[in-house]
C-alpha cells in the first residue's frame, strides 16, 4: 500500500469528547512560560472538550522545547493522554479498528512515521484508502 493512500488526521474526532484536567497542565506553566502558547492551548482544553489531535499536537510541541527538568513535568499529561487517546483506523466508510497511542517518539513526526508503518504493515490487504485519526477512547466518558 502507497503512503500517498493513508491520510492522517490529526484534527478530526468522533468519539466522546473528556475535558483534559486542570491537574494536569497547572503543572506545565512554570516550567513552559516560554511556551504559554501551548500550555493555553492545552487549559483551554481544560474547559471545554476538544480535539485530540490538538491534544498531540501541543503535547510535541511542549516537548520540543523541553529540557530535563520541564520533561518531567510533561509526564502527567502523557499518561492522561496515553490513557484517554487512540488511533484510529477506518478503510473507506468503515471502522478498521484501533490501537493504543504511545508517546515515546521524540517529535510528531517521527510518531506519525511509526503510526504509519503500523498500519501499513497490518493493513497490506486494503483495497480503499486508509485514514487514521486521533480519537478519543469510547469508554472514556
Amino acid at each position: 500500500m502507497s503512503r500517498s493512500r493513508v491520510f492522517l488526521l490529526l484534527m478530526r474526532s468522533e468519539a466522546t469528547e473528556p475535558t483534559l484536567p486542570e491537574s494536569v497542565v497547572r503543572p506545565l506553566c512554570q516550567p513552559f512560560k516560554k511556551a504559554a502558547d501551548s500550555v493555553l492551548d492545552l487549559y483551554g482544553m481544560t474547559q471545554t472538550a476538544s480535539s485530540p489531535g490538538q491534544c498531540v499536537q501541543c503535547f510535541f510541541k511542549l516537548l520540543h522545547v523541553s529540557d530535563a527538568h520541564s520533561q518531567a513535568a510533561l509526564e502527567p499529561l502523557k499518561c492522561w493522554m496515553e490513557e484517554h487517546i487512540e488511533v484510529s483506523i477506518r478503510a473507506g466508510d468503515a471502522h478498521s479498528g484501533s490501537f493504543p497511542l504511545y508517546l515515546d517518539a521524540p517529535d510528531l513526526d517521527q510518531l506519525c512515521e511509526s503510526v504509519l508503518e503500523r498500519v501499513c504493515l497490518d493493513t497490506m490487504t486494503h483495497t480503499r484508502p486508509i485514514e487514521l485519526s486521533f480519537e478519543f477512547r469510547n469508554h472514556v466518558a
